[in-house]
């Protein structure tokens, strides 16, 4: 990793960035380690667990309403098992993996079926090169999401309400920069992105984007916060594409974390997220725990 970037606050500010829960699908691996990159072999890696809970929704107007599109009552639930790695293949040039395993229920009270789906949703791949690499670090990435042989949604199977995914691959371009501040013995990074999300089928594309902030106040220690959004570029008053309403929502959510060094170049981190607003977008909240490696 280039930028002289230390072992710990190294990890960067702008992980975990893209992980937006209220869509009820974090946006990939594009987030990763920022937008800092290995050399030839070295290996970034992040695995996590998050939990994600909503009793209410947002509508197409971005109001509040319980549970929901289809039962007041509804208790949604999200547990997510997501990867997501770099790998330096050499000097500025990085290959992007994710892979995300969801188990999602609703329950909806006694008067109302419950539903459940569980299984792995879109692998991730794709190449992160850096551009810029002086105070500020600036790279580009490249993914695509492909379905990982979950039943594809259609008018037949609109009415289960929850998916795995679209079914249909996605293309994404996203541009990140970041960098490092240092007062004293105090330290810390910090990170920006944007990019645009190419969406299969009939689903509207997406804007994403995320700043985030990192500060090491004492040794083995980090704690970050953030903000990452992505905004659905469906018409309003146009039908929504068949499946779940949230596939094609709208969402900005706040994330603060604290990460502990437990080993020179492994981070354990606990963060917690919150969604702030949206449109046709569950309104949750969420915890996370990461194990972040670094070689």
């Amino acid at each position: 990793m280039r930028g002289g970037v230390r072992a710990f606050v190294a990890l960067g500010a702008a992980i975990g960035l893209a992980f937006g829960a209220g869509a009820a699908t974090p946006s990939g691996a594009t987030g990763g380690a920022g937008p800092w990159t290995y050399e030839a072999g070295g290996t970034y890696v992040r695995e996590s667990i998050f939990f994600y809970g909503a009793t209410r929704h947002y509508d197409e107007d971005g109001a509040v309403q319980p549970g929901d599109w289809s039962y007041a009552t509804t208790s949604f639930r999200n547990t997510q098992f997501l990867h997501v790695g770099e790998y330096g293949l050499r000097e500025g040039l990085a290959l992007v993996t994710g892979l995300v395993y969801k188990d999602i229920r609703a329950d909806r009270g006694p008067d109302a079926p419950s539903q459940g789906i569980a299984g792995f949703g879109d692998l991730t791949l794709g190449l992160k090169q850096r551009i810029v690499n002086r105070g500020v670090v600036l790279s580009g990435v490249a993914t695509v999401d492909i379905p990982t042989g979950y039943r594809k949604i259609t008018h037949a199977t609109a009415n289960d309400f929850y998916a795995l995914g679209t079914g249909e691959t996605e293309v994404e371009f996203r541009l990140l920069a970041g960098g490092l501040w240092q007062a004293g013995p105090i330290g810390g990074s910090y990170g920006v992105e944007g990019g645009y999300r190419l969406r299969g089928g009939p689903y509207a594309n997406d804007v994403v984007y995320a700043a985030g902030a990192s500060v090491e106040p004492m040794a083995r220690l980090r704690l970050r916060a953030g903000a990452v959004g992505v905004e659905n570029l469906h018409r309003k008053g146009n039908p929504l594409p068949a499946g779940p309403v949230y596939l094609s929502g709208s969402i900005i959510s706040a994330t603060t974390a604290a990460g502990f060094a437990i080993r020179p170049n492994s981070v354990l981190e606990i963060g917690y997220t919150r969604d702030l607003r949206g449109k046709n977008a569950f309104k949750g909240q969420a915890i996370e725990i990461a194990i972040e490696y670094r070689r």
